[in-house]
C-alpha cells in the first residue's frame, strides 16, 4: 500500500506544470506631464515568482511613438526586472492613452497600460 501511494504522489509531481510568472508591481500607469517635457519615461517594475526561468520573447508598443527598453530578456526565479518605456510627446496635447504587450516564451502575454495627460499649450 505505501508503494502505491509513493507512486502516485511521484505520478502527480512528475505530471504537474512547473508554473513561471512575472509579477507585476504596476501594470496601469497615470502621469501629468510637464509644459515643455518632450520624453516621458515609464517603469514598470516586475518580479519572476515562479519556479522557472521566464524568457521574454517580444514587447510591442501600441504606436511608433513608445520605444522600450529592457536590460535583458531572460529572467530567474526570484530575479527582478524592469520594462522602460520612453514616449515621444512630439506635438501631441490632451490625454494619451497606450499599450504595450509583452509577450513570454510560454506565449503568455500581459498588457501594459499607460495614461499620460499633456498640457493643451
Amino acid at each position: 500500500m505505501k508503494l502505491l501511494i509513493q507512486g502516485a504522489v511521484a505520478f502527480l509531481l512528475a505530471g504537474t506544470p512547473v508554473w513561471a510568472g512575472l509579477s507585476w508591481e504596476k501594470k496601469v500607469v497615470a502621469l501629468d506631464a510637464k509644459p515643455g517635457e518632450k520624453v516621458i519615461t515609464i517603469h514598470y517594475p516586475f518580479e519572476n515568482k515562479g519556479s522557472a526561468p521566464v524568457t521574454i520573447e517580444k514587447v510591442k508598443p501600441s504606436c511608433g511613438c513608445t520605444t522600450i527598453k529592457l536590460d535583458k530578456t531572460v529572467y530567474q526565479p526570484g530575479e527582478k526586472g524592469e520594462v522602460v518605456a520612453f514616449f515621444d510627446v512630439g506635438k501631441r496635447k490632451g490625454t494619451q492613452n497606450k499599450k504595450i504587450t509583452v509577450t513570454t516564451g510560454d506565449k503568455e502575454k500581459e498588457t501594459l497600460i499607460f495614461t499620460v495627460e499633456l498640457p493643451e499649450k
